[in-house]
């Protein structure tokens, strides 16, 4: 777990950097989990805020809870692949936050059923750009949680009207797997008789451009 930390702590370190001329317009980064102000020993989740108001979690996992105070908005939530450590609040933070989930196709459908399953609706899609508007613009907040496919090789706008924040997947060559414990039955049952898990497409590791900066994600993730 050490060494998945470290890797952690690296990443952000070697691709986090500055620029924008301009010193007083930085993006605000809130780490958070059980241990306030460190990575905790299951979570990696960070909170961005651009200094345009837009708030995006990337990977809540399971000690991060929907009522922390430091999370306050949440416009948009990243998610780098399925695992627990970092899928974990998800379902529950979108929920409470009217957020947009943006992750792989077949985990943003995972997602959304978890949503689904708190809220008692089903979580809809985030709606397409206005029309003038580039196709993958998506304007917060929402009214509602809703979940954005983002594969490889794709790339999305969350703006609050004006420059917004840039978010492209790179490839992270990690395992994406949901515990047969999280998946519903029958499927649960049959995974749990062969000893298996569901696959929820490969990883991403997430370039994003902020209006001033840029983090590079989990691309790098390794968990051994």
């Amino acid at each position: 777990m050490a060494r998945h930390l470290r890797w952690s702590m690296a990443v952000l370190a070697c691709v986090f950097w500055n620029v924008g001329a301009a010193g007083a317009q930085t993006v605000k980064v809130t780490p958070l989990g059980f241990a306030a102000g460190e990575f905790s020993a299951l979570d990696r989740a960070l909170l961005f805020e651009d200094p345009t108001g837009v708030r995006i979690l990337y990977d809540p996992g399971p000690t991060v809870s929907p009522t922390d105070s430091r999370l306050g908005v949440v416009h948009a939530i990243l998610v780098s692949h399925g695992h627990g450590d970092h899928l974990g609040s998800t379902p529950p933070i979108a929920a409470a936050k009217n957020a947009a989930v943006i992750a792989a196709p077949n985990l943003t459908n995972f997602i959304g059923k978890k949503v689904q399953a708190i809220t008692g609706m089903p979580t809809p899609s985030c709606p397409p750009s206005p029309p003038g508007v580039g196709f993958n613009e998506m304007t917060v907040p929402r009214p509602g949680p809703c979940v954005a496919l983002l594969g490889i090789s794709g790339s999305r706008v969350v703006t609050m009207g004006g420059s917004g924040v840039e978010i492209a997947t790179v490839p992270a060559n990690h395992d994406s797997s949901a515990a047969a414990a999280a998946v519903s039955d029958p499927l649960k049952t049959e995974l749990t008789t062969d000893g298996l898990s569901a696959c929820l497409d490969p990883a991403n590791g997430f370039a994003v451009k902020f209006t001033t900066n840029r983090h590079g994600g989990d691309g790098a993730h390794t968990d051994k």
